[in-house]
């Protein structure tokens, strides 16, 4: 049974997850006390998805890839409007966080938005979602 919940899709009969219900190449993960099954085999989310367990699911190759799927997570998880450079860093603790800030805004993955309280904000773009959602996979 596979069941689409909140762009996650979970296959039950294999315990997968996946994120993206458009690419469904598939990892390997055991249910957690995330999820509750019914009677009738349909998936209810009890828990949200940690940053740490996403970026797990995503596996980035790069630090680069891995500041855009935090983006993705904070925009489409945590609901925040934009992100800032410092909350990154101490979430991904990356050293060069401004540079691979400035690489996802050249691809256009990312959108500068302001300066505030010294530190730089920014938007995920779509191009950016279709990105971490699509084109950077599960492998």
């Amino acid at each position: 049974l596979d069941t689409i919940y909140n762009d996650i899709s979970i296959n039950t009969s294999d315990h997968t997850i996946v994120d993206s219900p458009i690419n469904l190449e598939e990892i390997s993960m055991p249910l957690s006390e995330s999820f509750e099954i019914s009677n009738d085999n349909q998936i209810k989310v009890t828990k949200n998805i940690s940053l740490e367990e996403f970026i797990d699911l995503k596996n980035p190759t790069n630090d680069s890839d891995k500041v855009l799927v935090a983006a993705y997570y904070f925009d489409r998880y945590e609901k925040h409007e934009s992100v800032n450079e410092m909350d990154l860093y101490k979430a991904l603790n990356i050293s060069d966080i401004e540079n691979h800030l400035s690489l996802n805004t050249e691809n256009g993955y990312l959108s500068f938005l302001e300066n505030k309280n010294n530190s730089k904000f920014y938007t995920l773009t779509y191009s950016g979602e279709i990105y971490v959602r699509e084109e950077m996979g599960l492998s």
